[in-house]
């Protein structure tokens, strides 16, 4: 599971690492086959010498523009701009390494504009360069290629451009989506994490409450009986006890009795 998310945490560094691979090979195939760069034969010594430069000058660009992923500023399209002219100057399929970096780099509202302005773009170039060839070829060998065969190479070429193009364009799309759903799910599982914390929280605050008060509660019922019990104490205090009253009573009919005998006899 660790390697996993780890896996996920890098998915774009390693895009842009084998991105750059990619670079060096086709950088290496030019160097190899001399006519997907072609020079004049008097300055062909200095084709070595561009192809190098013309690529790590891409590789940089490319390397620039894709560095704060995932945010996006105004000049990385001035960068992806430059990329798509080197690429166009240099090796046509640089093209497509340049249609994998408009995910990286531009906002999702402006990835059907650039990628249909790279499509269209790359397309004029194809057609200039097969037209090229084949007036060479034609001065060289007028009969060697019929019409039938000039469509077929054209439409060959022109499917192939856009399988390709298509291809980096739609994976490139399909691995910043994934990239911007991972943050999301990121962000959410946060989130949720901080509000589990906040419900254990109020758990404990609403438990210590309820104990509070039927701590309250109690104590209060206890010391309502308490000073009731102290109020019937002062009471009974203020009274005499039962035996004193009846003796208070007795000696009260006793002295009632004695006056009533003394008016007695002087009345008679």
């Amino acid at each position: 599971m660790l390697a996993v998310t780890r896996f996920e945490d890098s998915l774009i560094r390693w895009l842009r690492a084998a991105t750059l691979v990619v670079i060096a090979t086709l950088c290496l195939g030019s160097l190899v086959e001399p006519d997907l760069v072609t020079f004049p034969p008097q300055r062909e010594r200095f084709r070595p010498l561009w192809v190098i430069v013309a690529f790590v000058a891409y590789g940089y660009l490319y390397s620039r523009s894709t560095a704060i992923f995932p945010a996006r500023e105004p000049w990385q399209a001035r960068l992806l701009m430059a990329q798509l002219l080197l690429s166009l100057s240099v090796e046509s399929d640089l093209t497509v390494v340049t249609m994998t970096t408009i995910p990286l780099v531009l906002e999702p509202r402006l990835w059907k504009r650039w990628c249909t302005g790279t499509m269209v773009v790359v397309f004029l170039f194809f057609l200039i360069r097969v037209g090229l060839n084949i007036q060479q070829h034609w001065r060289e060998k007028p009969a060697d290629i019929s019409w039938a065969q000039l469509v077929g190479i054209v439409a060959a070429g022109l499917l192939s451009i856009v399988a390709w193009h298509l291809f980096a364009f739609l994976a490139a799309v399909l691995i910043v989506n994934f990239d911007r759903d991972r943050r999301r799910l990121t962000q959410l599982n946060a989130e949720l994490r901080g509000s589990q914390v906040l419900l254990m929280e109020s758990g404990r605050i609403a438990e210590r409450l309820r104990i509070s008060r039927e701590l309250h509660d109690s104590l209060g019922h206890h010391l309502t009986s308490l000073s009731l019990q102290l109020g019937g104490g002062r009471a009974s205090a203020g009274r005499p006890t039962a035996p004193a009253a009846e003796a208070g009573a007795l000696h009260y009919e006793a002295g009632d009795g004695r006056h009533s005998g003394g008016g007695f006899r002087m009345a008679r």
